[in-house]
C-alpha cells in the first residue's frame, strides 16, 4: 500500500510485522530476489507538517473530533534484503530477528554488527559445505545449498502452489499460462503471491514467460492490468476495494481458491489439455496433495510441542529436527516438479524431429520461426481432438522463443538438452514412473558436512551507542567491514565461450554412466563401449590436434574420416561430444559444408542432435562464409575439363601401347592365347590402381589377413565386406604390386619370343 503515516487510538494494539517476497527483473532478464518485513513504529508528533495534521485529523463515527491526547501516530517501515539467490526462509528469519533486536535497549551486539556479519562473514553454501548453521543470540538460522539441477533457478514454493490451488485449479492455471492469458493473482498474504507466481513460471519448463511478470505489484502501479498483452501480476486483495479489473483478465483468488474467467474465455477448460497426459498429472498431484497436507499437519504439531516445552521435543534437538523437515520438504518439492516435467515432456514429445536445420547458404528469413520449425508437421502428429490447445500454445511468444533458443546457441542450452533427454525417456517408458527424470545427486545431504558459525562478538568501540528503540538510520561506524554499495552492478551476463572445447554436461555424464553400467553386463558390449569411449576421448583432443595442421580443412577431413570409421564399426558413442566438437571446429575454421555433412551422418545413424550440438551446427552454418555461386560453377567446370583430359590421356596411352606391341607379337605355333592377351594388354602404370590389378591387390590383402599368411581363395571369393577392410597401409603396397606386374609381363614376352 506504500509508506503512510496513520493516527490510531492509544488503546489500539500494534499490528504484527508482515513478511513479503518479490522478484525484480533486470534489463538482462536476470532476476534479483527480494525479501522484506513491514511493521509500524511510533512517529514523532512534532515532525508532522500542517498538511499532514489536517489530513490526519480523524473523527469518530458521530462526526465529533477526538482529543489529540488520545491519539498516537504511527508510520509503516520496511527492512528489505536483496539477493541473487532465493533463500526466502532464511531471509525471513534474519529480518524478523533484526526487527526484534531493534527494539531492545542497549543490546550486547548492535544491529549494524549483525548485518555486516551476515552479509560479509557468512560463507556461501558449496559442495564442501552444503549447509551453514548460523547462531544469532539464542536463535539460529541455516543456509542450505541449492540443488544442482538442469532446471532454471527460481524462488518457487511448489508445496505452497499445490496446497493453495489444489490439483484441479493447478491444471487450470497451467492451461492459462501455456496459452498466454492475462492472469491476476490476488491475496492478503504477500509472500504467497510470489511463491505461487514463481512456481507457475518454473513449472512451465522448457518454456520461459516472455511477457510482463510482476508477482507482487504495488497498488499504485496497477494500471499495468490494462496493458494490451499477456501478463502475470500479483496484487493485494484490497485492490478490488478501489478498482475494477478489465474484463479479459483471469482473476485467481489464492485465499479462497477460486478462479474467475470471462465468458469470452470460457472455452479455456482442462478438457483442452491432452487427456492422457492431463489424467496422469492430475492423479500424481492428487496423491502429492495428500502428502503435503499430512506434512503440514505433522510439522505444525511438532512446532507447537517444541514451543511449549523445548527440552521435551523428543529425542531430536532443534538441529536434527530442522534437518529432517528440510529433507521431507525437498523430497516433496522434487516430486511435484517431476510430475509437471513428465506432463510437459509428454505433450512435446518428438518435437525435435520437426526442427528444420539450415543446410544451405543463409538467405533472408532463414531465422524465421517458420523456417526453423515445421509447425504443420508437428500439428499433424498430435491427436486431432486437441488441435485447439496446440494451436493456442504454438501461437504464443514463449513457444516461438523456445524454438529460437532450441535452434541456436544460448545460455539455456544445458537445460534444453536435459529436456530433450526427458522427452526420449518419457516416450520410451510411457506412463511408467520407475525411472526419475530429476536425479539430484546429493540433494539430501546429511548434517556431517554442516558448518557451524557462532554469533558475532561485541565490537570494542567506545563512545558509540547501540541501536535506538526504533529501527532508525544505520550507523556506518558500527559495521566491522564496509559492504558493497550496489548489488545490481555485479549481475553476471551470459557470454558464449570462445574456447573450441565443448565439454560434457553433468546430465550427459550421468547418462553415459547409466549406459555403461548396462553394457558392462555383456563382454562384447563392454568392449564396444570402451572403444567408443576411446574415440570420444580422441575427439576431445581434436582442437589441440587441429592447431598442429597448417591446413585446418585437411585436419577436419581427417577427423571426419575417423568419425565415419567409428560409425562403420557401429560403436556406441557415450554422448554427442564427437559430433559437437567437430561441428564447433567447422564453425571456427569456416567449413559449413562439412558441418552439414556431419549432421546428415548423424541422422543416417539414428543420432538426434540435442540442443547443444544443434546450436553449434546452426551457428557454424549461419555465421561461416559459404562459397559464392560463381566460384562453385568455375570449380565444376575445372573438374569437367580435368576429367576429359584424363580420359583422353588414358585413351592415347592405350592406343600407343597397342600399336607398339602388335607388330612384335610372335607368330609361332607355340604362342598361347593367354600370352597374346598379355601382349595386347596396356602397360600398367606403377602407381595406378587398374581393374586388372585390383583383384590381385584384394587377394594379397586377404592373404595377409589369414592365419597362415596364405590363401587358396580365388578372385571371385572376395566378398564386399572383405573388400571394405582395405586400409591405408594396404593401399600403400600398390606401387610395389605394379612393379611386380610389369616385370612379370616382360618375362612372359621374353619367354614367348624364345619359344
Amino acid at each position: 500500500m506504500g509508506a503512510t503515516v496513520e493516527a490510531w487510538p492509544k488503546k489500539a494494539s500494534q499490528p504484527r510485522p508482515t513478511f513479503s517476497t518479490f522478484v525484480l527483473t533486470l534489463g538482462s532478464a536476470d532476476k534479483v530476489y527480494g525479501a522484506s518485513i513491514t511493521f509500524y513504529e511510533r512517529f514523532p508528533e512534532e515532525q508532522l507538517t500542517d498538511a499532514q495534521r489536517a489530513q490526519l485529523s480523524s473523527s469518530n463515527r458521530s462526526g465529533q473530533p477526538q482529543p489529540v491526547e488520545e491519539e498516537v501516530f504511527s508510520a509503516n517501515k520496511s527492512i528489505c534484503l536483496l539477493s541473487h539467490w532465493p533463500f526466502f526462509r532464511t531471509f525471513e528469519k534474519f529480518l524478523r530477528f533484526l526487527y526484534r533486536l531493534s527494539f531492545i535497549k542497549n543490546p550486547r551486539v548492535s544491529v549494524e554488527r549483525y548485518i555486516s556479519h551476515f552479509m560479509l562473514d557468512i560463507p556461501f553454501p558449496s559442495v564442501q559445505r552444503p549447509r551453514i548453521w548460523i547462531q544469532l543470540e539464542d536463535e539460529h538460522i541455516s543456509l542450505s545449498q541449492l540443488e544442482d539441477t538442469p532446471l532454471p533457478l527460481s524462488g518457487a514454493s511448489f508445496r505452497e502452489f499445490l496446497k493453495t490451488l489444489a490439483p484441479d485449479n493447478c491444471l487450470c492455471v497451467l492451461l492459462l499460462a501455456l496459452t498466454e492469458q492475462k492472469m491476476l493473482f490476488h491475496s492478503l498474504r504477500p509472500d504467497v503471491l510470489t511463491s505461487v507466481a514463481e512456481a507457475l513460471v518454473a513449472l512451465m519448463f522448457p518454456f520461459h514467460w516472455q511477457c510482463p511478470y510482476i508477482p507482487l505489484c504495488p497498488l499504485g502501479l496497477s494500471d499495468v492490468l490494462s496493458a494490451p498483452l499477456p501478463f502475470i501480476v500479483g496484487v493485494d486483495s484490497r485492490y478490488f476495494d478501489m478498482y475494477e479489473p478489465p474484463q479479459e483478465v483471469a482473476c485467481v483468488d489464492l485465499d479462497t481458491n477460486t478462479i474467475f474467467i470471462n465468458e469470452e474465455k470460457s472455452f479455456l477448460t482442462v478438457k483442452l489439455l491432452p487427456k492422457k497426459a492431463a489424467r496422469t498429472l492430475r492423479g500424481n498431484l492428487q496423491s502429492l496433495y495428500e502428502k503435503v497436507c499430512m506434512y503440514e499437519s505433522n510439522a505444525a504439531g511438532m512446532a507447537a510441542v517444541a514451543a511449549q516445552n523445548p527440552t521435551s521435543a523428543g529425542a531430536l534437538g532443534p538441529f536434527d529436527r530442522e534437518i529432517g523437515l528440510h529433507k521431507k520438504e525437498r523430497r516433496l518439492e522434487l516430486e511435484i516438479q517431476e510430475a509437471f516435467l513428465r506432463f510437459m515432456a509428454a505433450i512435446l514429445k518428438d518435437f525435435g524431429s520437426y526442427l528444420r536445420p539450415i543446410t544451405t547458404a543463409p538467405k533472408p528469413g532463414v531465422t524465421d520461426p517458420n523456417s526453423l520449425f515445421d509447425f504443420n508437421g508437428f500439428m499433424k502428429s498430435r491427436d486431432r481432438n486437441y488441435h485447439r490447445f496446440y494451436q493456442l500454445m504454438m501461437h504464443t511468444q514463449m513457444f516461438t522463443r523456445f524454438i529460437e533458443e532450441r535452434s541456436f546457441v544460448s545460455d539455456k542450452d544445458v537445460s534444453l538438452a536435459f529436456f530433450d533427454e526427458c522427452t526420449e525417456r518419457v516416450d520410451a517408458a510411457g506412463d511408467s514412473a520407475e525411472h526419475l527424470l530429476l536425479e539430484v545427486a546429493g540433494s539430501l545431504q546429511s548434517h556431517e558436512h554442516t558448518v557451524f558459525i557462532s554469533a558475532p562478538e561485541a565490537p570494542l568501540v567506545e563512545g558509540i551507542s547501540g541501536s535506538p528503540g526504533t529501527f532508525g538510520s544505520l550507523n556506518s561506524a558500527l559495521f566491522h567491514r564496509q559492504p558493497a554499495t550496489s548489488l545490481l552492478r555485479v549481475v553476471p551476463e551470459f557470454q558464449p565461450s570462445a574456447s573450441p572445447v565443448a565439454r560434457r554436461t553433468k546430465q550427459e555424464v550421468k547418462s553415459a554412466l547409466r549406459a555403461a553400467r548396462i553394457q558392462a553386463e555383456c563382454p562384447v558390449s563392454w568392449a564396444k563401449c570402451l572403444a567408443g569411449t576411446s574415440y570420444s576421448i580422441w575427439f576431445m583432443h581434436l582442437p589441440a590436434y587441429t592447431k598442429t595442421f597448417a591446413s585446418k580443412a585437411k585436419a577436419l577431413r581427417v577427423a571426419d574420416e575417423i568419425l565415419q570409421r567409428m560409425q562403420q564399426l557401429k560403436l556406441p558413442a557415450p554422448d554427442e561430444v564427437s559430433y559437437r566438437i567437430l561441428m564447433l571446429l567447422c564453425g571456427q575454421y569456416g567449413q559449413p559444408a562439412l558441418a552439414v555433412k556431419i549432421l546428415f551422418d548423424m541422422k543416417k545413424h539414428g543420432v538426434q542432435a540435442n540442443a547443444i550440438t544443434y546450436g553449434y551446427y546452426n551457428k557454424a552454418v549461419l555465421e561461416c562464409a559459404w562459397p559464392t555461386g560463381d566460384s562453385a560453377h568455375w570449380a565444376k567446370l575445372r573438374n569437367v575439363v580435368l576429367a576429359v583430359s584424363q580420359f583422353k590421356r588414358a585413351l592415347r596411352r592405350s592406343q600407343g601401347s597397342l600399336a607398339s606391341t602388335v607388330p612384335d607379337a610372335p607368330r609361332s605355333v607355340g604362342s598361347s592365347r593367354t600370352s597374346l592377351e598379355e601382349t595386347l594388354r596396356p602397360q600398367l602404370d606403377p602407381v595406378a590402381v587398374t581393374p586388372e590389378l585390383l583383384p590381385e591387390l584384394l587377394t594379397k590383402t586377404d592373404d595377409r589377413s589369414s592365419s597362415g599368411g596364405q590363401s587358396d581363395a580365388g578372385y571371385g571369393s572376395t566378398s564386399q565386406d572383405e573388400t571394405s577392410k582395405t586400409s591405408w597401409q594396404e593401399l600403400s603396397a600398390v606401387p610395389q604390386l605394379g612393379k611386380e606386374r610389369t616385370a612379370h609381363q616382360q618375362r612372359q614376352r621374353r619367354s614367348g619370343v624364345v619359344q
